[in-house]
Protein backbone atom coordinates (compact mmCIF):
# COMPACT_ATOMS: atom_id res chain seq x y z
CA UNK A 1 0.00 0.00 0.00
CA UNK A 2 2.95 2.40 0.82
CA UNK A 3 4.43 1.78 -2.78
CA UNK A 4 1.00 2.62 -4.35
CA UNK A 5 1.24 6.00 -2.45
CA UNK A 6 4.43 6.88 -3.16
CA UNK A 7 3.45 6.38 -6.66
CA UNK A 8 0.49 8.03 -6.76
CA UNK A 9 2.81 11.44 -5.26
CA UNK A 10 5.21 10.78 -7.59
CA UNK A 11 2.62 11.08 -10.72
CA UNK A 12 0.84 14.16 -9.14
CA UNK A 13 4.52 15.83 -8.68
CA UNK A 14 6.04 14.81 -12.20
CA UNK A 15 3.00 14.81 -14.10
CA UNK A 16 2.63 18.67 -14.21
CA UNK A 17 6.41 19.10 -14.78
CA UNK A 18 5.72 16.74 -17.98
CA UNK A 19 2.92 18.65 -19.07
CA UNK A 20 4.50 22.42 -19.31
CA UNK A 21 7.79 20.89 -21.05
CA UNK A 22 7.93 21.86 -24.75
CA UNK A 23 6.72 19.55 -27.26
CA UNK A 24 8.81 18.04 -30.11
CA UNK A 25 6.90 20.11 -32.64
CA UNK A 26 7.18 23.37 -30.07
CA UNK A 27 10.77 23.02 -30.44
CA UNK A 28 10.74 23.06 -34.19
CA UNK A 29 8.54 26.16 -34.28
CA UNK A 30 10.98 27.91 -31.83
CA UNK A 31 13.64 26.47 -34.42
CA UNK A 32 12.37 27.75 -37.59
CA UNK A 33 11.46 31.54 -36.10
CA UNK A 34 15.12 31.71 -34.48
CA UNK A 35 16.29 30.28 -38.09
CA UNK A 36 13.54 33.28 -39.94
CA UNK A 37 15.05 36.04 -37.34
CA UNK A 38 18.63 35.14 -38.75
CA UNK A 39 17.62 35.56 -42.39
CA UNK A 40 16.44 39.13 -41.18
CA UNK A 41 12.99 38.07 -41.20
CA UNK A 42 10.21 39.74 -38.81
CA UNK A 43 8.31 36.78 -37.06
CA UNK A 44 4.99 37.41 -35.16
CA UNK A 45 1.52 35.54 -34.34
CA UNK A 46 -0.74 37.32 -36.20
CA UNK A 47 -4.23 36.79 -38.31
CA UNK A 48 -5.21 36.36 -41.76
CA UNK A 49 -8.80 36.24 -43.10
CA UNK A 50 -10.04 32.90 -43.54
CA UNK A 51 -11.09 32.44 -47.35
CA UNK A 52 -12.13 29.04 -46.15
CA UNK A 53 -14.51 29.51 -43.24
CA UNK A 54 -18.30 27.95 -43.03
CA UNK A 55 -21.11 30.77 -43.49
CA UNK A 56 -22.11 30.60 -39.91
CA UNK A 57 -19.10 32.43 -39.62
CA UNK A 58 -19.39 35.05 -42.25
CA UNK A 59 -22.68 36.08 -40.87
CA UNK A 60 -24.23 36.32 -37.10
CA UNK A 61 -27.84 34.37 -36.92
CA UNK A 62 -28.87 38.26 -36.71
CA UNK A 63 -27.09 38.91 -40.08
CA UNK A 64 -24.57 41.27 -38.88
CA UNK A 65 -21.43 40.40 -41.04
CA UNK A 66 -18.18 39.01 -39.77
CA UNK A 67 -15.06 38.77 -40.56
CA UNK A 68 -14.12 35.28 -40.23
CA UNK A 69 -9.72 34.58 -39.59
CA UNK A 70 -7.51 32.33 -39.40
CA UNK A 71 -4.91 32.02 -36.08
CA UNK A 72 -1.39 31.73 -38.42
CA UNK A 73 2.08 33.05 -38.28
CA UNK A 74 3.39 35.56 -40.24
CA UNK A 75 6.71 36.25 -41.41
CA UNK A 76 8.25 39.65 -42.65
CA UNK A 77 10.83 40.94 -44.71
CA UNK A 78 10.88 44.85 -44.91
CA UNK A 79 11.36 46.25 -48.16
CA UNK A 80 14.71 49.06 -47.45
CA UNK A 81 13.12 51.93 -48.10
CA UNK A 82 8.99 52.80 -47.62
CA UNK A 83 7.28 52.98 -51.04
CA UNK A 84 5.33 56.50 -51.30
CA UNK A 85 1.63 56.66 -52.13
CA UNK A 86 1.45 52.70 -52.20
CA UNK A 87 -1.83 51.10 -51.01
CA UNK A 88 -1.81 47.74 -49.62
CA UNK A 89 -1.82 44.51 -51.39
CA UNK A 90 -4.12 42.04 -49.64
CA UNK A 91 -4.03 38.89 -51.10
CA UNK A 92 -5.20 35.69 -49.52
CA UNK A 93 -5.64 31.77 -50.32
CA UNK A 94 -7.51 28.60 -49.58
CA UNK A 95 -6.75 25.53 -48.60
CA UNK A 96 -7.56 24.71 -52.34
CA UNK A 97 -4.32 26.88 -53.65
CA UNK A 98 -6.20 29.63 -55.30
CA UNK A 99 -5.23 32.82 -54.52
CA UNK A 100 -7.90 35.84 -54.72
CA UNK A 101 -8.12 39.22 -53.40
CA UNK A 102 -9.17 39.89 -49.27
CA UNK A 103 -12.83 41.32 -49.79
CA UNK A 104 -13.60 44.55 -49.08
CA UNK A 105 -10.16 45.52 -49.50
CA UNK A 106 -8.94 47.46 -52.42
CA UNK A 107 -5.78 46.11 -54.69
CA UNK A 108 -2.77 47.96 -56.37
CA UNK A 109 -2.80 46.31 -59.85
CA UNK A 110 1.32 47.43 -60.17
CA UNK A 111 1.79 45.54 -57.00
CA UNK A 112 -0.06 42.58 -58.36
CA UNK A 113 1.39 42.39 -61.78
CA UNK A 114 4.77 42.21 -59.86
CA UNK A 115 4.06 39.60 -56.71
CA UNK A 116 1.94 37.16 -59.40
CA UNK A 117 5.24 35.75 -60.95
CA UNK A 118 6.63 34.98 -57.13
CA UNK A 119 3.43 32.71 -55.85
CA UNK A 120 4.18 29.99 -56.85
CA UNK A 121 7.67 29.69 -55.27
CA UNK A 122 5.99 30.36 -51.60
CA UNK A 123 5.35 27.13 -49.00
CA UNK A 124 1.87 25.36 -50.01
CA UNK A 125 0.76 26.06 -46.49
CA UNK A 126 0.73 29.98 -46.96
CA UNK A 127 -2.54 31.80 -46.15
CA UNK A 128 -2.04 34.93 -47.07
CA UNK A 129 0.35 37.63 -48.52
CA UNK A 130 0.33 41.46 -47.53
CA UNK A 131 2.67 44.11 -49.63
CA UNK A 132 2.42 47.24 -47.12
CA UNK A 133 4.54 50.28 -48.05
CA UNK A 134 7.23 49.40 -45.63
CA UNK A 135 7.15 44.96 -45.28
CA UNK A 136 6.34 42.19 -47.19
CA UNK A 137 4.66 39.63 -45.07
CA UNK A 138 4.02 36.02 -45.97
CA UNK A 139 0.98 33.88 -43.63
CA UNK A 140 1.73 30.50 -43.13
CA UNK A 141 1.12 27.95 -40.83
CA UNK A 142 4.41 26.63 -40.42
CA UNK A 143 3.88 23.34 -42.29
CA UNK A 144 7.59 21.41 -42.82
CA UNK A 145 7.32 19.38 -45.82
CA UNK A 146 8.51 15.04 -45.35
CA UNK A 147 11.94 14.93 -45.88
CA UNK A 148 12.82 18.73 -44.96
CA UNK A 149 14.61 20.31 -42.31
CA UNK A 150 12.50 23.31 -40.83
CA UNK A 151 15.78 25.71 -41.24
CA UNK A 152 15.82 24.60 -44.77
CA UNK A 153 12.09 25.36 -45.14
CA UNK A 154 12.72 28.86 -43.65
CA UNK A 155 15.50 29.17 -45.49
CA UNK A 156 13.40 28.78 -48.53
CA UNK A 157 10.81 31.20 -47.54
CA UNK A 158 13.31 33.90 -46.84
CA UNK A 159 14.71 33.78 -50.58
CA UNK A 160 11.28 33.86 -51.64
CA UNK A 161 10.06 37.28 -49.61
CA UNK A 162 13.82 38.24 -50.78
CA UNK A 163 12.25 37.76 -54.50
CA UNK A 164 8.82 39.31 -53.58
CA UNK A 165 10.74 42.32 -52.26
CA UNK A 166 12.77 43.03 -55.00
CA UNK A 167 10.38 42.56 -57.75
CA UNK A 168 8.09 45.38 -55.47
CA UNK A 169 10.66 47.31 -55.32
CA UNK A 170 11.88 47.34 -58.89
CA UNK A 171 8.09 47.87 -60.17
CA UNK A 172 7.39 50.67 -57.56
CA UNK A 173 11.06 52.25 -58.05
CA UNK A 174 9.81 55.94 -59.80
CA UNK A 175 11.67 56.85 -62.98
CA UNK A 176 14.85 58.71 -63.11
CA UNK A 177 15.03 61.89 -63.11
CA UNK A 178 17.65 63.81 -65.07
Amino acid sequence: MVWLMLIAAAVLVIGPVLYILPSQRDRQRADMRATARQQGLVVELAHVYDVDSPLHERVSASGVARRPELACVRYGLPLGKPLTGVTDLRLVRGRGGDWGHEPGVAASPLLERAVQASLGTLPPDTRGLVVSSSVVWLYWQEVVSEGTSPQATVEAVAVSLRGLRDRVVAAWSPPEEF
